[in-house]
């Protein structure tokens, strides 16, 4: 029987720490309650009585998550490196990395994360770097990711980062040992590849749009 590659976790974060607080298989075919009396546990030492006995329910084909919230409160959906949306039903996810955001008392950050060793698949291949489409810009640089991965550090962080912020190019050009000149050039290069994506004539370098369309578009895909 081949072992599973998806896991849930679940994490806290109260006053800007994070603890992880249950780590676990997610077997194919197998459905999941979380919740503060459900088969996982969430909200629930100490007790948290904004988050619902059954607050989402969780379930993989082995490629896609099904995900349904429950809970009483908002449940926020963030799939790495793209902005949060509020589930508002159930749907089918296909992403290596999600986190569901479980609304709770105030103070308190609940969320199941969702993970899988292998990236996901569900997706146009001609969307994707190296595919036969000669239209498609070229993948990444090593250069270019470094310096989106420099600005927009918030934004690619694991577990998510429910307060995301623009790092300043000089901010980011020195964690980088480079001018602020040379991180706008190789900016420039990454939103030139973007427009030629579809994103339309977009000149901002500090604009996460166009991180999210490469993001979708499986030029940035999340640490192993």
């Amino acid at each position: 029987m081949a072992v599973s590659t998806q896991r849930l976790r679940v994490a806290e974060r109260i006053g800007g720490a994070l603890r992880i607080l249950q780590d676990l298989p997610v077997p194919r075919g197998r459905t999941l309650s979380v919740g503060r009396t459900a088969d996982v546990d969430l909200g629930a030492d100490p007790p948290d009585r904004g988050v619902s006995r059954h607050a989402v329910v969780v379930a993989t084909d082995g490629a896609g998550w099904q995900v349904e919230p429950r809970n009483r409160g908002a449940v926020l959906l963030y799939e790495w490196g793209l902005p949060p949306r509020e589930l508002v039903r159930a749907e089918t996810v296909y992403a290596s990395r999600v986190a569901l955001q479980v609304t709770g008392g105030p103070g308190r950050e609940h969320w199941v994360l969702l993970e899988d060793a292998v990236p996901a698949t569900e997706s146009d291949p001609a969307a994707v770097p190296g595919s036969t489409d000669f239209a498609q810009p070229r993948a990444l640089t090593p250069a270019q990711r470094a310096a989106l991965e420099a600005v927009f550090a918030d934004f690619l962080e694991w577990p998510p980062r429910r307060d995301r912020s623009v790092r300043q190019l000089k901010v980011a050009a020195a964690s980088l040992y480079v001018s602020a000149t040379s991180l706008r050039e190789r900016l420039t290069s990454v939103v030139e590849k973007a427009n030629r994506l579809g994103l339309g004539q977009h000149e901002d370098v500090l604009d996460p749009a166009y991180l999210h369309l490469l993001v979708r578009r499986r030029y940035l895909e999340p640490p192993g």
